[in-house]
């Protein structure tokens, strides 16, 4: 009897495993045929030479700017993500996988360019408990969410490039990025009347 007892709980266990097994195969399966095709990105955008006139500098704090952003948000009518900081850039929203909505977190690390705008490169992803590269998350989020058009998400290569220059507050009026220290909590923006010209 206590063979018999011993053999029934020997094939449950041994059935147990191959049904988590066969379940995890079943989601690699489905995840690889069903996650979007990373495209290949073109070349960054070529920042221009840009002669400045009447230039003052504008030194602000995380939470300061995250006020800044949340006003901006609203002015927007319902967008579908949230952009927040903290010691990272901190992206939010949802996107559809596998026929489900699927809630995602990306932290990027700010890169400050030298024309002034910034490169967002992801550090960190949740995406409802998937384990999904990140190349596949970044086009992922850039076939389900609109963006502006001064944000170019660059999934093969795993970074988001912000053009802050194209963020315009009047036809002759524009902005951009000094130093962006999320840690130290110092940011700092040069506001500009400008002329552009093609380097």
């Amino acid at each position: 009897m206590k063979e018999f007892r011993s053999k029934i709980w020997m094939y449950s266990f041994f059935s147990l495993v191959f049904l988590i097994v066969v379940a995890f195969v079943v989601i690699i399966v489905m995840l690889n045929r069903y996650a979007p095709a990373v495209e290949e990105s073109k070349d960054p955008p070529v920042e221009s030479i840009i002669e400045k006139t009447a230039t003052f500098q504008v030194t602000t704090t995380k939470d300061q700017l995250n006020i800044l952003i949340t006003e901006w948000f609203k002015q927007q009518n319902d967008l579908p993500y949230t952009v927040i900081l903290e010691d990272t850039v901190k992206f939010q929203s949802s996107i559809v996988l596998l026929g489900r909505i699927v809630p995602i977190t990306l932290d990027f690390d700010p890169e400050v360019t030298k024309g002034g705008n910034i490169i967002l490169h992801l550090q960190s992803f949740s995406i409802g408990g998937f384990q999904l590269p990140g190349d596949i998350v970044l086009q992922a989020v850039r076939n389900a969410v609109e963006l502006p058009k001064w944000v170019e998400i660059y999934a093969d290569q795993q970074y988001v490039y912000v053009t802050i220059s194209e963020v315009k507050f009047s036809e002759s009026m524009s902005i951009n990025v000094i130093s962006f220290d999320l840690e130290g909590d110092v940011i700092e923006f040069e506001l500009y009347y400008l002329h552009m010209t093609e380097r």
